[in-house]
């Protein structure tokens, strides 16, 4: 599952479970709203309970990413497991964003991070 919210400059995605292809149609109008927007838009991710993805949503977020990777100032992401970790060193290859990965009692430094 996927929840999203966007607030002042800040596009806050929320992925908990296994995603699903359904998760990424509603992610991308989200995305796509925020960038209208103006301004640099920076992104924090959090990944709670995260199982990874069904076939058809990895290629959606492989896709989302190589579309979307210079829209992004700054990608903040924030897990507690192994995979979080590699999905944010992999993330360097796809945004032209400055990513760093934060554990989750860090999140208060990810959110300021992202401000600055």
């Amino acid at each position: 599952m996927i929840e999203v919210e966007e607030h002042g400059g800040i596009l806050t995605v929320r992925a908990r479970g296994r995603l699903t292809r359904e998760d990424y149609d509603c992610l991308v109008p989200a995305v796509q709203n925020a960038l209208s927007c103006g301004g640099e838009l920076r992104l924090y991710l959090v990944f709670e309970d995260f199982q990874g993805w069904e076939p058809a949503a990895l290629w959606q977020d492989l896709r989302f990413d190589f579309r979307r990777r210079s829209d992004f100032h700054r990608v903040a992401v924030v897990g507690d497991v192994l995979i979080d970790k590699w999905m944010s060193k992999l993330a360097r290859w796809f945004f032209t964003a400055d990513v760093r990965f934060f554990d989750p009692q860090d999140a208060a430094v990810a959110a300021n991070w992202l401000r600055r």
